[in-house]
Formats: structure tokens, sequence, C-alpha cells
């Protein structure tokens, strides 16, 4: 009975002793969980603001009025050809 009750003892200053390890591993892990949730979370918020605003930018081209009609097609075409264009008018001047 006293070799169990000294090992129970030198376990328990063991564990005592290295307690601040153990609370320490813990943090640190608890600290790179949050971290990793926070950034996706994060990225996610970001991912919808960038979709949220890529539905709401108009961008408007002014031309000469003697720009030649070639080049007027041309920057039409250009533009309708990005991916990220969902419509192009061309207004003529008699229109604007």
């Amino acid at each position: 009975m006293t070799m169990a009750w000294r090992i129970f003892i030198a376990s328990w200053k063991h564990f005592s002793r290295n307690l601040w390890i153990g609370v320490a591993t813990v943090f640190v892990f608890t600290i790179a969980l949050l971290s990793i949730n926070v950034l996706l979370g994060v990225n996610a918020v970001i991912e919808q603001v960038v979709v949220l605003l890529e539905q709401k930018v108009d961008v408007t081209v002014t031309f000469n009025a003697d720009t030649p009609e070639a080049l007027l097609s041309q920057a039409r075409f250009y533009v309708v050809s990005l991916p990220q264009t969902a419509e192009a008018k061309m207004i003529s001047t008699e229109e604007a």
C-alpha cells in the first residue's frame, strides 16, 4: 500500500508541476483553431462582398463625336467579350 501511495504522490507532483505545459498546449491549440476559423469566416464574407460589388458596378465609356465607327464597334466587342460584363449598350449622340 505504501508503494501505491508513493506512486500516487509522485504522479500528483509531476502532474501539478507540468500542468502549465498542458494548459499552454491547449491554449495554443485553441488559438490556432480560432484563427483558422476566423480567417475562413472573413474569406467567406469578403467573397460575398466582392460578388455584391461586382453586381452593382456600372461603367460608362465616353468617346469623342468624331471617333470612327470601326473603333466604336471594336471597343464594344472587347467589352462584351470580358467575362465580367453582363450588359453593354451603345448610345449614339442622337439618343443621348
